[in-house]
C-alpha cells in the first residue's frame, strides 16, 4: 500500500515542483511493484495524492508487460460520484488491471463529518489488505499521519522515503533505530529522490528480516533509561550492537501522567529482553516507572526476560521488582561482563 502525498496545498509556492517530484518518484514505484510480482494497493484518485501516479506507473508496465488478473487493488467510498470518478480512472488506465472495492458511504445531516470517516474506512481496508506500506510525504493535517499510526499498530511493515519531509519524514525519525538495524545502516538513502528506485527491494527486504521467527533468531533487546543519565545506556547498546544484535532505545520524553506512546508500548511488546538502567534518576523518572511496570507485567506472563542492571546503590522501589536479580554494574568492566554473561546463558 502506498500513503502520502504532498505536503503543502495547491495555492503554496512549492506545491508544483514538489507535485512533479511525487508524481515521477511514484511513476517509477508503482511500476516497480507489479513488475517485482506484488499488487498494489490504493485509494486516492485525486492529484496531488501518491496514490494516482503509483497506479498510473503500475499499469503502464501491466499493458506493456501483461500479466494474468489484476495487480492493483484500489477501495473508495460506495457513493455514486466516487464510483463513477474511479471507474472512468481504471477505464482510462486498463480496467482489466484493477480490483474494486467500495466501502459504506456516509448517512446522516453532517456530510463532511461523514465523508471523512467514509474515506477513513476505506483507507483502513485497504491497508488491512496490505502486507506493508510504502510512505511519501504526507499533510500533518491530513489522514496520512492516522493511517501510519495504524499501520505500525497493526504491525505492518512500513518504508517510509523522507525526500519530500511530511508525515512520512516524522515516520522513519520515529522508527530510525529499528529501521536502521533492517536496512543495515541505509536508512540516510531514503532522504534522497533515488531511493525510490531500490524502494521495492528494500521493503522485501524489510518484510523477510521482520518475518523471521524461527527458533534461535536474534532476541530483540528494549533498553530503558533515565534521558537524563545515557552514559550506562549508550555503552550497553554499542555492546549488544557489535554482535549484530537488535537494539531499541527511545531518546524522547512524554508527558508524565499520559499512556505510553503507542511506538515504545509496540517494542516493548515486541522485545525479548528488557534491559532497565536502575539508578537514583530512573527511580525518580514517571516515564521509566511507566516503561519497567509494562515490562513486569509481561516478565510476570513469561513473554520476557528482565536485565536489571543497578549503577548506582539506589534501592529498588516497585514492590513487584524486589524479588528479582539484579546486577551491580558501576563501571563499565562490570556492565560488559553483565552483558557478556547473560548472552551465553541464553
Amino acid at each position: 500500500m502506498v500513503i502520502g502525498g504532498t505536503t503543502v496545498s495547491k495555492d503554496d509556492a512549492e506545491y508544483a515542483s514538489e507535485l512533479l517530484i511525487l508524481n515521477s518518484s511514484m511513476d517509477q514505484l508503482g511500476g516497480d511493484i507489479v513488475m517485482r510480482g506484488h499488487e498494489l494497493v490504493a485509494c486516492s484518485p485525486f492529484p496531488g495524492s501518491a496514490d494516482l501516479p503509483a497506479m498510473r506507473g503500475a499499469t503502464k508496465r501491466l499493458e506493456a508487460f501483461p500479466r494474468k488478473g489484476p495487480s492493483i487493488e484500489i477501495h473508495s467510498p460506495r457513493d455514486s460520484a466516487i464510483a463513477s470518478q474511479v471507474d472512468d480512472l481504471t477505464k482510462a488506465l486498463g480496467p482489466r488491471h484493477f480490483r474494486s472495492f467500495s466501502h459504506p458511504a456516509p448517512t446522516g445531516p453532517d456530510q463532511k463529518i461523514h465523508w471523512e470517516y467514509s474515506w477513513l474506512l476505506s483507507q483502513l481496508s485497504a491497508l488491512d489488505d496490505s502486507h506493508a506500506v510504502i510512505a511519501v510525504g504526507g499533510k500533518h493535517s491530513g489522514p496520512a499521519s492516522l493511517l501510519l499510526t495504524l499501520a505500525v499498530a497493526k504491525s505492518k511493515k512500513i518504508l517510509p522515503l523522507t525526500f519530500l519531509g511530511g508525515v512520512a519524514g516524522q515516520m522513519c525519525e520515529s522508527l530510525r533505530w529499528q529501521l536502521d538495524d533492517l536496512l543495515d545502516g541505509r536508512v540516510a538513502s531514503l532522504s534522497q529522490p533515488t531511493a525510490i528506485e531500490a524502494a521495492v527491494e528494500l521493503i522485501e527486504q524489510l518484510a523477510s528480516r521482520e518475518s523471521r521467527t524461527k527458533e534461535g533468531d536474534p532476541p530483540r533487546f528494549f533498553l530503558s533509561y533515565p534521558r537524563s543519565r545515557p552514559q550506562e545506556a549508550d555503552f550497553i547498546e554499542m555492546t549488544l550492537r557489535r554482535r549484530q544484535l537488535n537494539v531499541y532505545r527511545d531518546e524522547s520524553n512524554f508527558a508524565a501522567g499520559r499512556d505510553l506512546p503507542h511506538e515504545i508500548s509496540e517494542h516493548i511488546e515486541r522485545s525479548d529482553v528488557f534491559i532497565a538502567v536502575w539508578c537514583r534518576e530512573y527511580a525518580c523518572s514517571p516515564w521509566c516507572s511507566d516503561e519497567f511496570e509494562a515490562a513486569l507485567e509481561r516478565h510476570r506472563e513469561g513473554r520476557t526476560e528482565l536485565w536489571v542492571f543497578c549503577v548506582d546503590e539506589t534501592r529498588m522501589v516497585p514492590r513487584a521488582a524486589r524479588s528479582l536479580v539484579t546486577y551491580p554494574a558501576s563501571t563499565r568492566e562490570e556492565i560488559e561482563r553483565h552483558v557478556l554473561t547473560l548472552l551465553e546463558r541464553r
